[in-house]
């Protein structure tokens, strides 16, 4: 599986030279070669649970991407586009736990950075600490920050009848953030509604 995988990432590379990792890992697993493989392949592939430890598991689920070095996941992958993996029946985000086992506890509040930018990378070489605001400086300066809404954007939001989905790709933002605003858990509902 590894090699047709990698032969497809280097193809995506050679025809998109300008594209970034994160985009490369991206049109890769969206790519019907991808898929198709990974499934194919799915049922000759150990389930996690028949793992005798979690390592064994995890390393079953990346291939190294031999451009940028990424080890790009393979398992299952969060709405929010990370990798994830259940131990002990307790959902983990895959970097954090590839963190974890070769620098060891992570504090708390400190998130788990990607110097690569790509979020299905898993190699701890690309990973390191840092508090929220480093990291949403980080994301930031990088140009990958969530797009600013105005009051203006919130209050036709609130308005808006459409599904969440639909709606956070017309103002280029995630589903949970509409969530987040049509609940009241990031703007006041009220005060919104009045200033239309």
């Amino acid at each position: 599986m590894s090699a047709t995988i990698t032969d497809l990432i280097l193809s995506l590379q050679k025809r998109n030279p300008h594209w970034s990792a994160n985009e490369i890992a991206v049109a890769a697993k969206t790519s019907r070669n991808y898929v198709t493989t990974v499934l194919r392949l799915h049922n000759r592939r150990p389930k996690l649970e028949q793992f005798s430890n979690p390592i064994d598991a995890f390393n079953d689920r990346y291939i190294p991407e031999p451009m940028s070095g990424c080890w790009l996941w393979t398992g299952s992958i969060s709405t929010t586009g990370y990798g994830r993996m259940t131990i002990s029946r307790r959902q983990v985000q895959a970097h954090r736990f590839s963190y974890q086992q070769r620098h060891g506890h992570i504090q708390d509040g400190m998130e788990v950075m990607h110097k690569c930018d790509n979020p299905l990378c898993v190699n701890p070489d690309h990973l390191k600490l840092g508090t929220h605001k480093e990291n949403m400086r980080d994301m930031y300066i990088k140009g990958r920050a969530v797009k600013k809404l105005t009051p203006k954007d919130v209050g036709k939001i609130l308005l808006d009848r459409r599904g969440s989905r639909k709606v956070a790709s017309e103002y280029n933002v995630t589903k949970r953030i509409i969530q987040l605003i049509r609940n009241g858990k990031l703007h006041n509902r009220e005060e919104w509604l009045n200033g239309l």
